[in-house]
């Protein structure tokens, strides 16, 4: 080690680190000035060297007191209860229960429809109307659903209620908002392809 760095260094340590309570910029003096006044190289003002500046109120509120512990951390303490996952699991089973239940119960009905219409001509007759029917309501629910959720937005919408085609701007305007109204379209359209089925079977076992 030179003698260079051994003389930097005693100087360093004969210097007293503090701060400028004008501009707040980080000053150092030699240890023969603490307690006069020394000029503020940034802002000007006159400071006083203060070997041992007094403690700041953030300090004080967050010090440890003497003698005090810490807590020890518990491990798994950000882990969920069983509780609480349980009904998280829940409330997931239930939406997806609600998004694709619909989808479901309409394919299982369409199937058995169509597994026993398929060689029931009677049967085939009313599961046309049925599937119709069903369509028709399908679509009509979802079009009301959907004039309530964009009324939600703009009160307007209500004008839907009396005029379909006024209806159908506002739908269209809100149809991010319309995830349910859409499915229970799509399960209509579903319906009145079945009806479509049917009537294609009728026309072949007719022989036309």
């Amino acid at each position: 080690m030179s003698w260079r760095d051994d003389g930097v260094r005693s100087c360093e340590a004969n210097m007293i680190a503090f701060q400028c309570p004008h501009c707040f910029t980080d000053l150092k003096a030699k240890d023969e000035l603490a307690g006069k006044k020394i000029k503020c190289r940034s802002c000007g003002e006159a400071v006083r060297v203060n070997a041992n500046p007094p403690p700041s109120e953030e300090d004080v509120a967050f010090a440890t007191p003497r003698g005090a512990r810490l807590p020890r951390r518990r491990k798994g303490a950000a882990k969920l209860p069983r509780a609480a996952k349980a009904s998280s699991a829940g409330n997931l089973a239930l939406a997806l229960a609600l998004k694709w239940g619909p989808f479901v119960a309409a394919a299982a009905v369409l199937i058995a429809m169509f597994v026993v219409a398929s060689s029931n001509k009677p049967f085939r007759d009313i599961a046309m109307f049925v599937a119709l029917a069903i369509g028709g309501l399908n679509w009509l629910v979802a079009y009301f659903w959907g004039i309530g959720i964009a009324a939600r937005y703009d009160s307007m919408a209500s004008v839907g209620y009396l005029i379909p085609r006024v209806g159908m701007r506002y739908i269209t305007a809100h149809r991010e908002h319309m995830g349910g109204p859409f499915r229970l379209l799509l399960i209509g359209l579903v319906f009145f392809a079945m009806m479509a089925v049917f009537g294609w079977i009728d026309h072949k076992q007719a022989g036309y």
